[in-house]
């Protein structure tokens, strides 16, 4: 198949070594560093934040900016959906539309409840906050379409569909629990994307990705991208899909949010210092967790609120499960579940682990959430972007 469009550099790429040829899949990319040696970098549109000078803080309002984007989404796209958890991230996108009066065409969430109930941790985000917020936001816009989409329903159609031909190594990376599958290919069965688009029509999904990612470097702040977002690269490289996919918050279209979003959140951060505040819930969360200049670990948790205007503290949630990449509170299944439909992927998250081993690019049970264990691989490590300071 010839992919005429490009639908993936958008989200970064790989170097490695000297070698100036762009990779767009990190697994690639490792292959290369154990053949070569070569450090692996990951670059995300270094030339556009560093034009939009990020230590100027941007005079609009986080709230101005975010309604700014909506529009630029809206006109972008003739059919727009939100992937809508209840989060923080998913639920301040619903509510930028919202006060903008701008509709979105459709909302989708993603269940796990047939063969793990309405109470699991995935699960009982979606009924217990996503679902009564939607229902309010249909009081207003009832043309707006909600699907409620069973993870297992697209895990049997993907692991067995010989046209999809799904490659349980290539099309995994990092979160290899396989209900992260969600983001990248919980959409692709939905027949009406592919009526649209075979109509002309672009549809554009938009994912709440993702909160600035701070870091204090030499007592200054400066804020960076991981590469979590080539997940979606390699995903439109490999295969042509009816959809687009769009990040609300780190986008090339508009720098200036992002960077206000550092602005924002580092002030209230030093603030949190200068009255020496104790924040110790979900601080070994690390992936969702910004030390700050007193060396304090502060879970965003505390912070949402400052980033996200419409954001309630005290949302039901049951957090950011980083245990491990390959089997934890959200999704058990490969350590649960000895089905069929598992072989295959246990074998290709082996392999995946082993090329972590042999490259020096696992992560382990301390890195992830604080733990004692210093040596078992859980996963992938994440390579990150150049460092953008901020003062």
């Amino acid at each position: 198949m010839i992919i005429k469009e490009d639908k993936w550099s958008q989200f970064g790429h790989y170097l490695v070594g000297n070698d100036p040829t762009p990779i767009y899949h990190l697994k690639i990319a490792l292959e290369k560093r154990k053949a070569t040696g070569g450090t692996v970098k990951f670059i995300y549109h270094d030339d556009v934040y560093n034009a939009a000078q990020p230590k100027i803080e941007p005079s609009k309002s986080l709230l101005d900016l975010y309604v700014d984007r909506v529009h630029q989404i809206r006109k972008k796209y003739d059919h727009i959906v939100l992937m809508y958890s209840g989060g923080a991230d998913s639920h301040n996108i619903l509510k930028c539309f919202e006060h903008a009066d701008v509709k979105l065409d459709e909302i989708v969430s993603f269940v796990d409840s047939s063969y793990k109930g309405k109470d699991s941790s995935i699960s009982s985000e979606i009924y217990r906050v996503a679902v009564p917020e939607v229902q309010q936001y249909q009081l207003r816009y009832p043309e707006t379409e909600y699907r409620l989409i069973e993870m297992r329903d697209i895990q049997n159609k993907l692991f067995t569909d010989s046209a999809f031909k799904f490659d349980h190594y290539q099309d995994t990376t990092y979160h290899l629990i396989p209900f992260a599958l969600m983001h990248h290919y919980g959409l692709y069965y939905t027949e009406k994307y592919h009526q649209l688009h075979g109509a002309g029509k672009r549809v554009g999904i938009i994912h709440g990705i993702d909160k600035i990612r701070l870091k204090v470097v030499d007592n200054r702040w400066a804020f960076h991208f991981n590469d979590w977002s080539s997940y979606f690269g390699h995903k439109h490289y490999f295969r042509d899909y009816p959809t687009y996919d769009e990040f609300f918050y780190w986008t090339p279209e508009m720098p200036e949010l992002s960077i206000k979003q550092a602005h924002v959140a580092s002030k209230y951060f030093d603030y949190l210092d200068s009255i020496n505040a104790e924040t110790k819930y979900r601080d070994n969360e690390l992936a969702n967790v910004t030390w700050r200049k007193s060396k304090v670990k502060t879970n965003w948790e505390y912070a949402n609120h400052i980033i996200y205007p419409f954001w309630t503290q005290g949302t039901f949630s049951t957090g950011k499960t980083f245990e491990s990449y390959i089997s934890n509170r959200k999704d058990d299944t490969l350590t649960r579940s000895h089905d069929e439909l598992m072989k295959s992927y246990k074998k290709s998250v082996i392999k995946t682990l082993l090329l972590a081993k042999e490259t020096q690019h696992g992560i382990t049970p301390k890195l992830l959430s604080d733990a004692e264990d210093h040596n078992k691989i859980i996963g992938l490590f994440p390579v990150f972007s150049q460092m953008h300071f901020i003062e």
